[in-house]
């Protein structure tokens, strides 16, 4: 029954994550971030496994172990890694934006006169 639970919160999850990456048209970004982070994952297990090798470990659990760790503390480097950078990308572009609308605002109302003195001429 546990099993159960277990699988229906993890469709749920998948669902959610679905959802919020249709919604922000992140799927991009997480695909990329995703490939990137994986290859660093894989040399990391082989750096742990060849490590493990010349330091002669010969219980198997301890290089589990060891890769397990080195899974999570990678998975939420990269995670706010990833996310540090695309809040960076996000602010600079709209403050782009905001400059690009006080521009275009700017020399409209620089026309301004120039419309008064022409319509009432």
């Amino acid at each position: 029954m546990k099993i159960r639970q277990l699988g229906n919160s993890l469709k749920n999850l998948i669902r959610k994550v679905r959802v919020y990456l249709h919604i922000t048209k992140a799927s991009g970004i997480a695909r990329r971030y995703f490939v990137m982070n994986g290859f660093d994952g894989a040399m990391t297990i082989f750096g742990i496994v060849l490590g493990s090798w010349m330091a002669e470990v010969t219980k198997p659990q301890v290089v589990l172990l060891a890769g397990f760790g080195a899974c999570l503390a990678m998975g939420v480097s990269c995670f706010f890694g990833a996310f540090m950078a695309e809040k960076a990308e996000r602010e600079r572009h709209l403050k782009d934006m905001e400059e690009a609308t006080k521009i275009v605002w700017t020399q409209y109302i620089m026309t301004l006169p120039d419309l008064w003195f022409i319509m009432w001429r």
